[in-house]
């Protein structure tokens, strides 16, 4: 634990994920946040910019002619009035240029400010493919976990943030400049997450095996260092997932699911019967934002209904397990048989599923346990038992229930010289 002052200080621990966000205190059992790495805003409104600069031009030229006004010494006069209108374009130019740099958006960041309908609010993604990609809205993020969550002062405790395995130096860079500048720190420290999660289960050494929002990536890790060379990383994860999901509802049901912000009131119907449901009147709901809340109806179906065989996917021995029912916000209801363990066999079985070759561009779709093989094969050979003796599973994906016993009995086929 480290020392500050003579006094022990717990270190503030933050994960910001492609979906979620944890952040709490280490030596604790579990994160004190938990909320969506997005953010929500809205856009100033049109021309608000351009009247800002109009009103400082206007003062601007009002204190011109004050001054021109005033009584000047006939030798001085001409260089001082130069002066001052070098003045006051200086300050003009400066105001316009703060003006630029700081829109005038209002954020709204947790589980209660993007989840909460606000007119004319869109949501913005903070990462892309597990690198920041929106430094304004990580900051935003940032703020809310150390004031708002952990009510903390920043000034006064050590902080450290998790990064993608692959991220790159200027954005390490960019993101040591922001949290030292910004928000002061003492310390601050940046640790792969394929390091802490092997750390996290007593292992030094470890096989990274994690699927989570946006990448899945099997990431090699030998006496706490990522071995770059052995990175394997592809699309196909929980929002690819959740994208067949409602795909599959549109084509057996013609039904796409509508947010519970926009449901009014709602009838009982048949089990598969499109539902029969009052539309809120509400202005300014934005694409973004409705987006937004149907995927959180997807991922409670998905969470609640979909699983991973034990064995290769067959639809007689899946259809032979029995349907799960689930019903909507807007009262639709369906029991789902065999497909609800089709549509995550896309993890084993990617070559089921034509639209992959669209998600992975470089090269063919690679199932979880070929890309633990692959990654293991770049690594040195003495490396290899040491690796496949200590898999760790790490993301939402790898919570599906079976999926830790099919990838199991999955990846000692890859390697069959190995025990695994």
């Amino acid at each position: 634990m480290p020392i500050y002052g003579g006094d022990e200080v717990n270190a503030i621990v933050i994960d910001i994920g492609s979906d979620w966000t944890r952040a709490g205190f280490s030596g604790e059992d579990s994160p004190c946040a938990y909320f969506p790495t997005r953010v929500g805003y809205i856009p100033p409104k049109e021309g608000l910019k351009n009247d800002s600069v109009t009103q400082v031009e206007a003062s601007l030229q009002e204190k011109d002619d004050l001054d021109s006004k005033m009584e000047i010494d006939s030798t001085n006069s001409s260089s001082e009035q130069d002066l001052r209108t070098k003045n006051s374009n200086a300050t003009l130019a400066a105001t316009k240029s703060n003006i630029s740099k700081k829109p005038n958006k209002k954020c709204f960041v947790g589980n209660m400010g993007i989840e909460v309908f606000r007119p004319n609010m869109e949501i913005q993604n903070v990462l892309k493919d597990g690198l920041i990609e929106n430094w304004d809205a990580y900051e935003e993020i940032v703020e809310y976990s150390l004031s708002d969550c952990l009510h903390v002062n920043s000034e006064e405790q050590p902080i450290i943030f998790s990064e993608a395995n692959w991220n790159t130096v200027e954005k390490r860079e960019k993101l040591t400049e922001l949290i030292f500048e910004k928000f002061n720190v003492p310390g601050f420290f940046l640790s792969k997450s394929a390091v802490l999660s092997a750390f996290g289960t007593g292992k030094s050494t470890a096989l990274v095996v994690d699927s989570g929002s946006q990448v899945t990536s099997v990431v090699p890790v030998y006496d706490g260092y990522v071995l770059q060379k052995g990175i394997v990383k592809q699309n196909i994860a929980g929002d690819y997932i959740s994208e067949l999901i409602e795909a599959s509802l549109k084509k057996e049901y013609n039904y796409v699911p509508t947010p519970l912000f926009e449901i009014k009131s709602k009838q009982i119907v048949d089990t598969g019967s499109l539902p029969n449901f009052e539309r809120r009147n509400l202005l300014g709901v934005t694409d973004s934002y409705r987006r937004e809340m149907r995927k959180k109806c997807l991922l409670e179906l998905k969470e609640s209904v979909y699983q991973v065989l034990n064995v290769s996917f067959d639809r007689d021995t899946a259809d032979n397990f029995g349907a799960k029912p689930f019903e909507f916000s807007d009262g639709f209801n369906v029991s789902i048989f065999g497909e609800r363990y089709h549509t995550p066999e896309v993890m084993f079985q990617p070559q089921l599923f034509e639209s992959t070759k669209s998600v992975v561009k470089d090269g063919e779709p690679l199932s979880i346990q070929e890309m633990a093989q692959l990654s293991v094969s770049k690594c040195d050979v003495d490396l290899k038992p040491h690796l496949l003796h200590n898999v760790v599973l790490s993301g939402g994906n790898t919570l599906f229930p079976g999926f830790t016993e099919r990838f199991s009995n999955e990846l000692p086929k890859m390697c069959p010289s190995v025990i695994i």
